[in-house]
């Protein structure tokens, strides 16, 4: 879903407007929609990915379409999570937690608000080996429950 800037104007049904003979003439209403028309910074924005992790997609600047912006970076988001799930994995911990947060800006020239990137966080811990508990006797169980 796209998120638009532009509210629509609410006119009550009760109050009709009724145009005077002496009124101004009304200025011209623009039938094109804003969504159709692409400014030039929309059309010419890149992304690139500034982490360390150099096997992850968009190390170069990468050209992606507004409509597709928000699946893209979310995508390159999750491939530092599978990166990082992996890693946490060859040594020997677990994964805790882990989230993508999106980050959206407003077009300086349009006014469109538009994915400018995101990031991905996972937290990991070392495993927690199971400890056995000797098994008790029919005694010790016996006086547990009484």
């Amino acid at each position: 879903m796209r998120i638009s800037p532009i509210l629509p104007v609410y006119m009550p049904p009760s109050a009709p407007v009724v145009p005077t003979e002496d009124a101004a003439p009304a200025e011209e209403i623009r039938t094109e929609s804003p969504a159709s028309a692409e400014c030039v910074t929309c059309a010419n924005r890149t992304y690139q990915d500034k982490s360390s992790d150099g096997g992850v997609s968009m190390q170069s600047p990468t050209r992606v379409d507004p409509n597709q912006a928000a699946s893209t970076v979310r995508s390159h988001e999750q491939e530092h999570q599978f990166r990082d799930r992996v890693d946490a994995e060859n040594n020997g911990r677990e994964v805790v937690q882990s989230y993508i947060r999106l980050h959206t800006s407003v077009c300086a020239e349009c006014g469109r608000v538009y994915v400018s990137g995101g990031t991905s966080t996972t937290i990991s811990q070392g495993k927690e080996e199971p400890q056995e508990e000797p098994p008790m006797s029919f005694g010790e169980a016996y006086s547990t429950f009484g």
